[in-house]
């Protein structure tokens, strides 16, 4: 960030910390898109999938997601990690853990930068 959060720490509580001004973030809005491979492979219980960055810019804040065959979100789906990034030339696989009563998923992908390539 450009700037960073600045905190109130005379007015700090049990309840929280609050903040008189936030992090300027706006170097999100001018990322270059990002490519990304995406692998999905069932398993027991659920899903690993894996995104693989295949272009030279950080693919930010990406985040999956489990649908039944409506496109409805499944509820009480667990994600081993969700809104996370992925540097250029690397890879990260994650774990998708449907519940007891689910058996089929389809995975879905948003991205701050990032599009998945085939």
């Amino acid at each position: 960030p450009g700037e960073l959060n600045r905190y109130k720490w005379n007015k700090a509580d049990w309840w929280g910390i609050p903040m008189d001004k936030h992090c300027d973030m706006r170097f999100v809005t001018h990322l270059p898109e990002a490519q990304l491979q995406m692998q999905v492979v069932k398993v027991e219980g659920g899903y690993d999938v894996t995104l693989t960055n295949k272009s030279e810019v950080l693919a930010y804040q990406n985040i999956l997601k489990a649908k039944d065959a409506q496109g409805q979100l499944i509820p009480g789906t667990f994600w081993s990690d969700n809104f996370f990034t992925v540097v250029p030339g690397e890879s990260c696989t994650v774990h998708c853990t449907l519940p007891a009563d689910c058996q089929e998923a389809t995975i879905d992908f948003t991205g701050w930068n990032s599009k998945i390539i085939r």
